[in-house]
């Protein structure tokens, strides 16, 4: 047999927090409450506990909300008190009607709304019901609700106070959440520069890309140019602009040596992350160098990573190679000095 209170808690499982909190309001003002499952013995039968606790309770309040309007038990421990001729109050914090299944049972109740006011000041209207049916005196009407600027401010920071359990829980799984995608953002970041390095400690030649492709028909009788298309990318993304220079070095098979400026023919002479160059050199040249020289990332010391292009003319035609293999991005790893 439940021992004897004064209030019976009817509330859906999933409103427990606001019903703990409606008990613990009327227990500050001395009024006993019975709420599940805080006051079901281990190992008891549920629903003889329930009916034992609404028997033994003066009164019964209805947390009524979305959940409690579908709960079945809700529904039967509404019913039972009313059977048991108790005194129901729907308590509501939003302005939701009742269900079909329990509005037989709540229309003639005593209703206390907390729509715009905390809850705290609406309990005093529960405990006068509560105390005029324990000393067998005329129950009173709830006061109604008056809408001040002052109650919803209040209102407000019930709601955030009532969720901040809540709040606090979400807040650190979002916090953790970002540590965690920053932790591996990092990681990544870190991970990607360390292999760079890496790969740039082996082949310096990483710091950049020059690729060119020259092929068509050559005019012996009419003095010209062969003209050759060359793809530059620059790696380099942190590194300034004016510490990186491309340059060709063509060699004609009279043992000429000309230096072409890259940069020179690039808009405002700017290396960015890709760009094509279209040059052209003496028909008689026999093979180009391409250098492109910057500060390794490592020891800051320049470093040029150069390739290495053969012109094949063959009757009225030529072709360029990188060394003998057709149209190939190879790489080399020397200091550049091919390319002062």
């Amino acid at each position: 047999m439940s021992p004897k209170k004064s209030v019976f808690i009817s509330h859906a499982s999933k409103n427990f927090a606001i019903a703990d909190e409606l008990r613990v309001l009327l227990e500050k003002q001395g009024i006993s409450c019975w709420i599940a499952p805080r006051d079901i013995p281990p190992s008891s039968s549920y629903g003889q506990e329930i009916a034992s606790a609404i028997e033994a309770c003066s009164v019964t309040v209805l947390v009524l909300t979305d959940d409690a309007n579908i709960s079945r038990a809700v529904a039967n421990e509404l019913e039972l008190s009313f059977a048991k001729e108790k005194v129901i109050i729907p308590l509501r914090l939003k302005n939701i009607k009742p269900s079909k299944q329990i509005e037989f049972f709540v229309s003639n109740a005593q209703w206390v709304d907390a729509f715009y006011t905390p809850l705290k000041q609406r309990v005093r209207d529960i405990v006068a019901v509560v105390l005029a049916v324990e000393r067998h005196t005329a129950i009173p009407n709830p006061t109604p609700e008056k809408k001040t600027f002052i109650g919803q401010l209040e209102k407000s920071l019930e709601q955030c106070l009532r969720y901040k359990m809540l709040t606090a829980v979400s807040l650190a799984i979002f916090l953790v959440a970002i540590s965690l995608m920053s932790y591996f953002g990092i990681y990544k970041v870190n991970h990607a520069i360390d292999e760079e390095r890496r790969l740039i400690n082996q082949d310096p030649s990483i710091i950049g890309l020059m690729s060119a492709k020259g092929e068509g028909p050559l005019n012996t009788s009419i003095p010209g140019d062969i003209t050759i298309d060359v793809s530059l990318y620059n790696n380099l993304k942190n590194t300034a602009n004016s510490e990186i220079n491309a340059v060709a070095v063509v060699k004609t098979d009279s043992g000429e040596r000309g230096v072409v400026n890259l940069k020179s023919l690039l808009p405002n002479a700017t290396i960015r992350d890709a760009q094509i160059i279209e040059f052209k050199v003496p028909k008689n040249s026999r093979q180009v160098l391409f250098c492109l020289t910057a500060p390794h990332p490592e020891s800051k010391e320049r470093v040029s990573a150069i390739w290495s292009y053969q012109i094949v003319v063959e009757g009225k035609q030529f072709t360029l190679f990188k060394e003998g293999a057709p149209v190939l991005v190879d790489s080399q790893s020397k200091q550049g000095h091919e390319c002062d």
